[in-house]
């Protein structure tokens, strides 16, 4: 296994001075580190090493030669509600039960929002957008594969599990992590250029369906009904979509065994297991909090016992919220789940100008499909989240910029200058916006001082 770690250490050092040199590929292999995590593939000295943290310097360092100050105020203009979340999230970190607990996650946070305003800067072209779709997609459809094919030589008896250490390691995690990453995949496809390429795609999208299933995750089976159901009334290439649902429904009747049917129909059954009996009691215990404190108990306030002897109805169940939506309430109060909401409509909302505007911009009509499988993966997102901790992943914000980076490449269209007239004087002149009934400024009378001729329009000089 040393020639493993040895193979990575060469790549990633060999690496860094391209980091420096060009913030973007830094960029890039920061997203590829912190969604794959390939040094967990390793078990020798390479698994042990802060690879993300190098990179994120390099590209910071890089970063600060080459930064334009517009830009840097675009991309800070566009993340503003992303900002505002993060001085609460701040603010609720110095009153957090476990504070040493809060402080180190607060820490982590920090450093994935600022490689993605870092990153959002970074996206200037169409190829910067492609290249970041792409790599944060196959990050994740790794572990697709390579799930998708234990569960087809194993029967789909044994549960696939995510990278350890990561936030994708639980079964659950991971199925949402699969499925959010299913639209990006069938975009790629779509814009490959080689029939073999496509081809191979599609059987990555298959293996990761296959994946989803044998994580025997529930919130992922319902994500997956969600957003397939999302594509078929959305997407304009209905046919292929609903020949990829049939064959994962084909493969899911004739693959999987009785049991994780038997689990799936646990979810419209009335009898609650010790799984679903657990999640409630940490949201009761979240719910509680933001009842009884602005601030919510702050960050990873479950790594202690102190919340739950306070507000658990249950002492024998201490776990994490298991959703991203009570993850924000217990954490940051009724204040942070309201910024938490109101970051991604926003965002949902940019995908929805993006989609629209970007048609007309020949040079980016390749993203108009990208924006609307983004969409896909946060239907997704929002409907898996709500069984799983994964409120700071940073595939979705990832995600999030590239849809910010693709309004920003198809701006509003502007009206004509000429059609409406400035603010004029009293004397008779429009008020503003409101169309002037003069004659077009080409045919207006210009007279050069001493000219006997006006310019634009010949007539004999009135002396």
């Amino acid at each position: 296994m040393a020639i493993r770690d040895l193979a990575l250490t060469l790549l990633l050092l060999g690496g860094l001075p391209f980091a420096l040199a060009r913030p973007f590929v830094g960029a890039l292999f920061f997203a590829w580190l912190s969604l794959m995590n390939p040094h967990r593939l390793t078990w020798g000295f390479a698994s042990s090493f802060q690879w993300a943290q190098f990179y994120a310097i390099a590209t910071l360092l890089g970063f600060v030669f080459m930064h334009d100050r517009k830009l840097l105020a675009d991309s800070f203009k566009r993340l503003g509600p992303l900002a505002a979340y993060l001085v609460w999230m701040t603010v609720t970190t110095v009153f957090a039960i476990e504070t040493s607990a809060a402080f180190f996650r607060l820490n982590e946070v920090v450093k994935i929002l600022l490689m993605c305003f870092v990153t959002l800067c970074l996206l200037t072209t169409p190829k910067r957008i492609i290249l970041l779709a792409v790599v944060a997609c196959l990050s994740i459809a790794f572990y697709g594969v390579k799930g998708g094919y234990f569960t087809v030589t194993g029967g789909g008896v044994n549960r696939v599990w995510g990278p350890t250490g990561t936030v994708i390691e639980d079964n659950n995690q991971l199925g949402t992590a699969l499925v959010m990453t299913i639209p990006i995949l069938y975009w790629i496809a779509l814009t490959a250029k080689r029939r073999a390429i496509q081809l191979g795609l599609y059987g990555v999208m298959l293996l990761c369906g296959a994946a989803v299933l044998g994580t025997h995750s529930r919130g992922a089976f319902l994500a997956a009904l969600f957003m397939g159901g999302f594509l078929l009334l959305k997407s304009t290439r209905r046919g292929p979509i609903f020949l990829v649902i049939c064959l994962a429904a084909a493969f899911a009747l004739t693959v999987m065994p009785a049991e994780y049917w038997q689990r799936i129909e646990t979810i419209t059954s009335d009898e609650k297991d010790g799984s679903v009996q657990g999640r409630l009691n940490v949201w009761k215990v979240a719910f509680d909090i933001a009842n009884q404190r602005l601030v919510g108990a702050g960050f990873d306030y479950y790594e202690g016992t102190r919340a739950f002897l306070l507000y658990a109805p249950d002492l024998d169940v201490i776990r994490s919220s298991h959703s991203i939506y009570f993850q924000s309430l217990g954490e940051h109060g009724w204040i942070g789940l309201a910024l938490f909401l109101l970051w991604w409509i926003y965002v949902w909302r940019c995908c929805a100008r993006a989609y629209r505007r970007v048609a007309t911009h020949p040079s980016a009509a390749t993203l108009q499909p990208l924006v609307r499988m983004i969409q896909a993966s946060l239907v997704g997102y929002a409907v898996g989240g709500a069984t799983v901790n994964i409120g700071y992943w940073d595939f979705p914000f990832y995600l999030a910029i590239i849809a910010l980076a693709i309004e920003r490449m198809a701006p509003a269209p502007q009206p004509h200058p000429a059609a409406f007239r400035n603010v004029f004087s009293p004397q008779g002149r429009p008020p503003l916006g409101v169309p002037s009934s003069a004659p077009p400024a080409s045919r207006l009378a210009i007279r050069a001082p001493g000219s006997q001729v006006d310019q634009g329009l010949t007539r004999p000089d009135p002396g």
